[in-house]
């Protein structure tokens, strides 16, 4: 167990360290003492901002959370909450799973805080990431629609933006279709298991009797909360909300550096970034999502010191602030569910 615990950190390291050599060599190529320039001359007033429009997109995240799992158990409480969100988040942004990685944690956690059924309550962190990627989606056709009326940028942006678009399309229509397909969610799911007792030969094999009832429950658990038709108004709303401030937020960082750039350039840039996070090849899409932002900002015209300035805040508000808040987070909840389990000495 030590031996693999070592092995994953030395893993989640050498990506971290690749991400690292993809950032310094565009930093590089723009020059360091000209990004560090630009980095100097940003007005903290509007970092400031940024922080707090960044933090805010962090507690509406929680808010539309809390409305799903409502549909299931009513009263939870901030502090589960949180922790399970922020547990999850970290996981997130320290493995290359492209943002699927905290997910089953932030599952288990809540199971474990709030007693709500396994199934149920990834169900729930599954039903969350649906409506964080469905305003992606919208906004990322807007942008193919903007950029193919108003703007000439180079054609890989627009191809990896239509890439983005049509990959998270087609991942949201697969969901909903294992959702109301449940013959068919069973036999992808058998499909997964074989392939993973592949890579981890008798550890798979023992849970596939609990495919069926498992299954049942997590669509059921689904299909309860889309019939709940202002939950789901909610959440739509929350999402359009949480993505509004995460605009806002790299458009406060501009602004930090006396810029003002256009809500179609925010909104492709986020897009495509955020996509390109989602590929594991780095933790968090450490290096791949700034290198996306500082050449896609600089594609739109963007003096590159700035971008790079401005792209290296931007993450730090959105990927480290988070990681750091994200760790503790991890840290109170494994000594609060150590805390649950019985004492050996009482039993």
């Amino acid at each position: 167990m030590y031996v693999t615990s070592k092995n994953r950190l030395a893993k989640t390291a050498l990506t971290f360290s690749v991400g690292l050599i993809i950032l310094l060599i565009l930093i590089e190529k723009v020059g360091f003492s000209e990004a560090w320039d630009a980095l100097q001359s940003a007005d903290s007033f509007y970092v400031v901002l940024a922080t707090l429009a960044s933090l805010f997109s962090i507690y509406i995240s929680g808010i539309r959370w809390r409305n799903i799992i409502s549909c299931i158990e009513p009263h939870v409480s901030s502090r589960p909450l949180f922790l399970s969100l922020l547990s999850g988040a970290f996981v997130n942004n320290v493995t290359p799973m492209g943002k699927g990685g905290g997910e089953p944690l932030r599952a288990y956690l809540l199971a474990k805080f709030t007693g709500i059924d396994n199934s149920s309550s990834f169900a729930t962190v599954l039903s969350d990431r649906i409506f964080d990627t469905m305003p992606h989606i919208i906004l990322g056709y807007f942008s193919v629609l903007n950029i193919l009326l108003f703007w000439h940028p180079p054609g890989i942006v627009l191809l990896t933006l239509v890439l983005a678009v049509a990959v998270l399309t087609v991942i949201v229509g697969i969901v909903f279709y294992v959702v109301y397909n449940i013959d068919q969610g069973r036999k992808i799911l058998n499909f997964s298991m074989k392939v993973a007792e592949k890579f981890f030969p008798g550890k798979v094999k023992k849970y596939e009797h609990l495919i069926d009832d498992k299954l049942m429950l997590f669509n059921d658990t689904i299909k309860d909360f889309i019939k709940e038709r202002r939950k789901l108004v909610t959440s739509s709303l929350l999402s359009i909300a949480i993505w509004g401030f995460w605009i806002l937020r790299t458009y406060l960082v501009f602004l930090a550096f006396g810029v003002t750039v256009s809500f179609t350039v925010l909104t492709v840039v986020l897009v495509v970034s955020t996509f390109m996070g989602m590929i594991p090849f780095s933790p968090g899409g450490f290096g791949t999502t700034e290198g996306a932002m500082i050449i896609l900002f600089s594609a739109f015209g963007i003096d590159a010191s700035i971008a790079v300035g401005a792209t290296v805040i931007d993450r730090f508000i959105s990927f480290w602030m988070p990681s750091v808040l994200g760790a503790f987070s991890l840290g109170i909840s494994h000594r609060t569910i150590n805390r649950m389990k019985p004492n050996p000495a009482t039993t």
